[in-house]
């Protein structure tokens, strides 16, 4: 089936401006070939403009006529069809060697760039070259975008740099206000121009071990949502240093709560963001378990690829759920991280 009906041509208002000169009118030498981006007019039609305009003799300024279109499927970022996103929300409270603090963030868009979410996110950006048992051994392929801190010129606040060169963040969108209940303080966020939610939260407690955090959007240029999980007790680790030594094992340790959380370490090394760890160490296991033992194999492999910059390294208990909306999943993240220093000697 068609997903485009189109029923009137229009007229746009003033769009651009257009300078003309000498003395044939302010249309001399004007060219009107810079329509607008097609826009959502609402949830179910899109403008769509016509690449040729007309000048306004009056005036100087460019008009655009413009098809308007009904999309079976919605209309969503200037387009027709399906919107299809996905979605976080992480609530964490972290303590390292040089700050303890609690956040909250949550973003939207058709592709959660690494510069766009929390640190453990860059796992998933990452190539498993081996595993044992819970633990993997992960590189980088050399992608991820944003591999230098800046361009020249430098890149627009809605940009990142790829190399050399200025790019776009993907397509991106608000889900109106999201309040969080279930936790130590009160708390509602609303997303900037460039749809970014982040609070940086005071206390030494973001929520309380076994209370029911629970995330809810109002909706905005997406559909609203509920997604809710259990809070976790606050980390404690036997020691914050990880001794990766050739050829043998290496064990990380906590004390353990009688919760169904998980525990993840994931150790670090290469050029710190923009770019992603050239290598990383990731285990994941039950927070019951109370230590993991990272195999003397991936201890090698790690140490190989090591050299003399070391990416931040954490240890973090959490608890995760993942709600299906209308335009895709949102994932809920509530953890408790502790920063970890390595010695490879």
């Amino acid at each position: 089936m068609n997903a485009f009906r189109k029923t009137m041509l229009m007229f746009a208002g003033l769009v651009f401006t257009c300078c003309g000169g000498g003395g044939g009118g302010p249309c001399e030498g004007v060219v009107c070939d810079d329509p607008p981006a097609d826009t959502c007019k609402d949830g179910e039609t899109l403008l769509r403009y016509e690449a040729e305009g007309t000048c306004n003799p009056g005036t100087g300024l460019c008009e655009y006529g413009y098809t308007e279109v009904q999309c079976e499927d919605g209309c969503y970022g200037g387009k027709c069809g399906e919107m299809r996103a996905v979605g976080y929300v992480a609530l964490l409270e972290e303590k390292s060697s040089w700050e303890d603090h609690n956040t909250a963030r949550a973003y939207f868009a058709e592709e959660l760039h690494m510069l766009k979410t929390p640190f453990f996110y860059d796992a998933r950006r990452m190539v498993e070259k081996h595993r044992e048992g819970s633990c993997a051994y992960l590189e980088s392929d050399g992608g991820g975008g944003a591999k230098l801190l800046m361009c020249d010129p430098p890149c627009g606040p809605d940009q990142y740099c790829d190399a050399v060169v200025c790019v776009d963040f993907p397509p991106h969108w608000n889900v109106g206000t999201i309040a969080v209940e279930g936790l130590e303080i009160q708390l509602s966020m609303e997303s900037d121009q460039y749809d970014n939610y982040e609070e940086e939260l005071a206390g030494e407690r973001l929520f309380d071990e076994g209370s029911v955090v629970t995330v809810t959007a109002s909706g905005g240029e997406l559909e609203g949502f509920s997604v809710s999980a259990t809070a976790v007790e606050l980390l404690s680790v036997d020691s914050t240093v990880v001794d990766l030594i050739a050829g043998k094992p290496a064990v990380v340790s906590w004390t353990p709560q009688a919760t169904d959380a998980r525990m993840q370490v994931f150790l670090r090394t290469g050029m710190h963001r923009p770019r992603l760890p050239a290598a990383a160490i990731l285990c994941d296991v039950p927070d019951g378990d109370g230590m993991v033992t990272i195999p003397a194999s991936i201890v090698d492999s790690f140490r190989a690829a090591a050299g003399v910059n070391q990416q931040p390294c954490e240890i973090m208990r959490y608890n995760r759920s993942v709600q299906a909306t209308p335009w895709g999943e949102v994932e809920l993240t509530v953890g408790s991280i502790v920063g970890l220093q390595l010695n490879t000697p």
